[in-house]
């Protein structure tokens, strides 16, 4: 028995003496130098090595190929049964309470860095996950006792490809001593910054939509643990102290007093922690919980208590800065803040352990047989377009949500997300159903929730975001509940198209969100296309404006012209028509003018310093992953070669074009060029003479002040009280900041009128829900309207919140137009169809304006 203890105990230090700390591993110590990703990966897969308490667990690569890859750390004991842990807790998520048999683990879960430049997080990380491994540098805590009563995951890098752009620019510009002077070259970060991964995408946006192969995986990852406490470590401006949870208002109403209680008592524990030192920091200011595809919101609505955590300094910071007050911020501080709230949290949840895992339990219980909120489930009508239904299937299916077919229902009260009204409705047989009583119902909710309900209007971010609007589809909210009837099954699209064996052309719908998608592939094949004007009918078919057509005449050099039609319907998510004829029952004949010759365009479009990398990274994103079709991208207008060109989109932006500049784009455009300029690349060509665009029609801001000063007069007179009587402004000052909020703008969803015969709105009915980010507004064109927000509506959301000033200089302003010059023409796209990936229903807008313009 002796001789077996010695092994044990030799064991246990051999393996001890195998964990290096990070500057043993790495050659200097933390806060000298930042570190690259491939070694934050290989000092993970060290301490897994040499340590019976950690394993690594790769979940993915990152569009540049970069390891993806968890830290799980536990207690030895614990490692040992670690899978019937998990799967213990995913039982506590199944909705039937907390098991009689539940081992009594929690499980934590720290991500770091997902914005790429504030890199301190993953050097806290290697601080912490050495701290957990060994039992050291924590302060005066029991780790080994937090370990065994928690699994702590650590995510050490969420965004490789944005740090490591950062850290080379680090290496690159500083040198053995950092300069701490903030306007040196060390502290100027270049275009794009780091903040943005591979595709310039803000990850920290992404969790519920999942456009990105990064978040994709770390769901994945997630969804198989569902921690109880998820931090997110971020850096915010060099001069902000730091902050930690429980966060500000707004919350989203969903959020349950037990979540909100505990992120009082984690913030308690880790005030404790600063207080010890005189460590600055502060909690409930800036940082809300709302929009729920950030890193604290979506495990909240998943049953966490999710929180950001924000360390001042961010890209500005380099190795060390002199702040506002003179200090000098240096990373190893930045390290030390963050490694201990990370300590501190662990510790935290430790202590409540049971809490943690029984609140988690009843949260997900309570979603089964008794959902938050005012819908017991939602109908998404059968027959719809086939790809917008599929992406519906996709996000449901990538947050964990169930759905299957509905049963007939006669008459039921529910809410419409098309006319804003609730009445009476019928569910179909065989409509998609999603029922509120499921463990992930939270999520469900929140993703479904048709007008946001603001606590407080200090948000920072987008404030309406549905599903059905996000995706252009019909759908209903039902006050009762209706139960699945059966598991969702779709019609396949068809492998080869119908018709004739040995057919004329084909005709392949061109109404689909996806339509484009299959024009692209088709003109990528070098496929002529011919877009019809308006309907016609043949050989028992009917077709509509916007159909494509494609004929064997001018398609003689491409090889399998029938097998790319059969690629170009599975694209687009639609069944291709083969033809007998090129004579038509009704309508025109396929020689008519009244079909438009598309050809494969060569298109551009700028990414560099002035340019929203958010926007640039949008478009270059959907032309690689959605549409498949080749773009050139350039790195200033200058540097565009218009002569080779046939479409230029410009992303929002802030551009300082000159008369030459725009001398330019114009002889271009007149000749034939199509100009898509998208968000703020608007305001470039607005008042300038001849590109037809400007803030405000003759007579529009003479209304718009009007409007604005009888909203001022009744605010100033509920304002007022005894002030004006003193002399005193009817507002107080302290109050006068958060009186600016009026005039904000900061996302909603606004109805727009569609005039759907013109091309542009192809795909189209007549309205479109616009997701509108910013007060910035034009006048309707003179001509060439095709979405605008119509006057009746005096400029209000449909859903989302607006500041009561920014309202009345949205009615009858545009959001998307076509203003011909010449052979060509520019289209304006005021609000981002493509905003974040997840805004699918402004996709085939963007898409017609870069393809379509030979039918504008």
């Amino acid at each position: 028995m002796m001789s077996a203890m010695l092994v044990l105990i030799c064991s246990a230090l051999t393996l001890q003496s195998q964990v290096l700390s990070p500057a043993e591993f790495l050659g200097y110590e933390l806060g000298d130098r930042f570190t690259r990703h491939h070694n934050v990966v290989d000092y993970a897969k060290s301490l897994a090595a040499g340590s019976e308490k950690a394993v690594w667990e790769p979940y993915g690569r990152t569009s540049e190929f970069r390891e993806l890859g968890l830290l799980v750390v536990t207690s030895e004991a614990n490692q040992a049964r670690l899978e019937s842990l998990r799967l213990a807790n995913m039982a506590r998520a199944e909705g039937a309470g907390l098991p009689a048999d539940d081992p009594g683990v929690a499980f934590v879960w720290l991500s770091y860095n997902v914005h790429g430049n504030e890199a301190v997080c993953t050097e806290a990380a290697l601080r912490s996950m050495h701290a957990l491994v060994t039992g050291q540098d924590a302060g005066d805590g029991d780790v080994a006792a937090w370990l065994d009563k928690t699994v702590v995951i650590i995510d050490p890098c969420v965004n490789p490809d944005g740090r490591d752009r950062y850290v080379a620019f680090q290496d690159q510009t500083s040198g053995l001593t950092p300069d701490a002077n903030p306007g040196t070259v060390e502290h100027d970060e270049p275009w794009p910054g780091g903040r943005s991964n591979h595709y310039m995408f803000d990850m920290n946006r992404d969790w519920a939509w999942q456009s990105q192969v990064e978040t994709q995986g770390r769901v994945t990852a997630y969804r198989r643990w569902l921690p109880q406490v998820h931090v997110d470590f971020h850096e915010q401006g060099v001069n902000s102290p730091y902050y930690f949870a429980p966060a500000a208002e707004p919350f989203h109403k969903i959020i349950s007093p037990w979540q909100r209680k505990c992120q009082e008592h984690i913030g308690a524990n880790n005030a404790r922690w600063f207080d010890a030192r005189g460590a600055l920091y502060f909690t409930r200011e800036v940082f809300d919980l709302f929009y729920p595809a950030y890193g604290d919101t979506w495990p909240l609505y998943n049953g966490a208590i999710g929180m950001t955590y924000e360390q001042g300094g961010s890209s500005r910071a380099g190795r060390a800065v002199t702040t506002a007050l003179g200090d000098t911020l240096t990373l190893a501080y930045r390290i030390l803040n963050h490694h201990e709230s990370g300590m501190s949290t662990v510790e935290e949840s430790a202590r409540r352990h049971e809490e943690l895992i029984g609140q988690f339990a009843t949260y997900y219980a309570n979603n089964v047989s008794d959902p938050f909120g005012d819908h017991a489930g939602y109908v998404f009508p059968a027959g719809q377009d086939a790809s917008k239904m599929a992406e519906l299937l996709r996000i449901l299916d990538a947050n964990g949500i169930e759905y299957g077919k509905a049963p007939a229902v006669s008459s039921i009260q529910a809410y419409d997300y098309t006319s804003g009204r609730t009445s009476k409705r019928t569910v179909r047989a065989g409509d998609l159903l999603v029922d509120a009583h499921q463990p992930h119902g939270g999520i469900l909710q929140v993703l479904m929730d048709p007008d946001p309900e603001l606590s407080d209007s200090m948000t920072y971010d987008i404030t309406a975001w549905a599903l059905p609007h996000a995706l252009g589809l019909e759908a209903m909210a039902l006050k009762g509940r209706v139960q699945v009837s059966g598991e969702w099954g779709s019609d396949v699209t068809a492998e080869r198209a119908a018709g004739a064996q040995n057919p004329y052309g084909w005709v392949l719908p061109g109404g689909g969100a996806d339509a484009v998608r299959g024009l692209a592939a088709l003109l990528s094949e070098g496929v002529t296309v011919r877009r019809a004007d308006s309907g016609f009918s043949l050989d028992g078919s009917v077709f509509a404006a916007g159909d494509y057509v494609i004929t064997r005449r001018n398609n003689e050099t491409v090889a399998d012209l029938a097998g790319a039609v059969v690629r170009a319907g599975v694209a687009s998510h639609a069944s291709p028509v083969a033809v007998t004829s090129g004579r038509v029952t009704s309508g025109y004949d396929f020689g008519s003018s009244h079909y438009d010759a598309i050809q494969a365009p060569r298109i551009a479009t700028v990414a560099g310093e002035g340019v929203s990398s958010l926007s640039a990274g949008e478009i270059w994103h959907h032309f690689e992953n959605k549409l498949r079709y080749p773009i050139n991208r350039v790195g200033a207008l200058d540097d565009l070669d218009l002569d080779n060109l046939d479409v230029v989109v410009l992303p929002s932006g802030w551009y300082r074009m000159d008369d030459g500049d725009r001398n330019d784009l114009a002889a271009w455009v007149r000749g034939g060029g199509q100009l898509v300029a998208v968000g703020g690349a608007c305001s470039a060509f607005s008042g300038q003479e001849g590109w037809g665009l400007k803030r405000y029609a003759e007579g529009e801001r003479a209304d718009i002040q009007e409007a604005e000063e009888r909203i001022q007069e009744a605010t100033d007179e509920r304002n007022a009280h005894d002030n004006a009587a003193q002399g005193l402004d009817p507002l107080p000052f302290a109050a006068q900041g958060r009186d600016r909020l009026r005039y904000d703008l900061p996302g909603a969803i606004f109805r727009a009128a569609v005039d759907d015969t013109h091309p542009l709105a192809d795909g189209y009915g007549s309205a479109y829900m616009t997701l509108r980010t910013s007060g910035r507004r034009f006048a309707a064109l003179e001509e060439g309207n095709v979405a605008v927000l119509p006057p009746e509506d005096q400029g209000r959301p449909f859903s989302g919140h607006a500041g009561e000033m920014s309202i009345p200089a949205q009615k009858g302003s545009l959001v998307a137009g076509v203003h011909n010059m010449g052979r060509g023409s520019v289209v304006y796209l005021v609000d981002n169809p493509l905003f974040r990936a997840f805004w699918k229903s402004g996709h085939r807008l963007f898409d017609n304006a870069v393809f379509l313009g030979p039918s504008m």
